[in-house]
């Protein structure tokens, strides 16, 4: 069913634009002000669809079509000049090497966040962190567990782990929770911030009549937390190797 808002959206012809947000200029990240400007830039050109392709996390290939959860959102996309104005990061701290530091400097924005320091962004506070995790919690928990696994195991995929980690044995997944607490919470304070975000640019494009065009892998990735949590929906042997894989065949000519 669709509603009066949606029938407007093709009651005239629109010009669009392809882009990932990748291509945007920012060595802090994209989805701040880096990108409200390329949103200003088609709206003064006329141009009122932004397609931006799939935005989940990536594997090391950095292709948008090979992502690590169906449902999150990538960390890199993060754009850190914006926790300067949330009392969460400093001048001084993003003027090291960014590219080696992000990490720690979003675990140092995650630790003073859950301190309650954060000020000055509606929604971007405990009440609006602990929502947005009851409203995910059906792929957050095991999406951060699964990249905080990743992490300390510095492996190529999760089929690489030791059995106990690969099989979600119930007693190993406890230990590994109790041991990475600060890990996995920084990755979950990530993703609230990602969607914090990303959910500001989208009413930004809004309020300047841009639509954002998403877009999805066909296929879920057999590395990714997806699969692993959820091993039951796929087609893997006991050891969680695929069975089948889909896909068009190789062209000869």
């Amino acid at each position: 069913m669709t509603s009066a808002n949606d029938k407007d959206l093709f009651s005239a012809r629109r010009a669009g634009v392809l882009l990932h947000p990748t291509c945007l200029p920012g060595s802090l990240g994209v989805l701040g002000a880096g990108a409200r400007r390329f949103v200003d830039f088609l709206a003064d050109s006329g141009i009122t669809i932004w397609q931006t392709l799939p935005i989940g996390p990536t594997h090391q290939d950095l292709s948008p079509y090979q992502s690590l959860s169906a449902h999150a959102g990538n960390q890199d996309f993060i754009d850190l000049a914006e926790l300067l104005q949330t009392g969460l990061l400093a001048d001084a701290e993003l003027a090291q090497p960014i590219a080696e530091s992000r990490q720690q400097l979003l675990a140092i924005a995650a630790q003073r966040f859950y301190e309650g320091h954060a000020t000055g962004r509606k929604g971007l506070d405990l009440a609006g962190f602990e929502a947005f995790r009851a409203r995910n919690d059906y792929w957050l928990d095991d999406f951060c567990l699964f990249c905080a696994i990743r992490e300390v195991q510095e492996s190529p995929g999760w089929l690489q782990w030791p059995e106990h980690l690969r099989d979600r044995e119930p007693a190993a997944l406890q230990a590994f929770v109790d041991q990475n607490q600060a890990r996995l919470a920084r990755i979950r304070f990530e993703q609230f911030l990602f969607n914090h975000q990303w959910q500001a640019l989208r009413d930004y494009a809004r309020s300047r009549n841009v639509l954002l065009f998403g877009d999805i892998p066909i296929f879920v990735a057999q590395d990714s937390a997806d699969v692993w949590a959820n091993r039951q929906f796929f087609k893997l042997d006991a050891r969680g190797e695929p069975t089948v894989v889909a896909g068009v065949p190789p062209d000869y000519f």
